[in-house]
C-alpha cells in the first residue's frame, strides 16, 4: 500500500498545511466540501 503526502496552501491562514492519504484522488481534510479537491500530492510514500 501506498501513502500520498499531500499539501493544500489555503488552510492556517495561507500557511498552508500538510496530510498523509491512501486514497489516490484527492479528498482535502480541511474545510468540508468548500476545498475538497483543493492541494496536491507531494510525494508518495511506499
Amino acid at each position: 500500500m501506498s501513502y500520498r503526502y499531500q499539501f493544500c496552501p489555503m488552510v492556517r491562514n495561507g500557511r498552508g498545511a500538510y496530510w498523509l492519504s491512501d486514497k489516490k484522488p484527492l479528498r482535502n481534510p480541511y474545510f468540508g466540501e468548500q476545498t475538497l479537491t483543493c492541494g496536491e500530492t507531494k510525494e508518495v510514500l511506499q
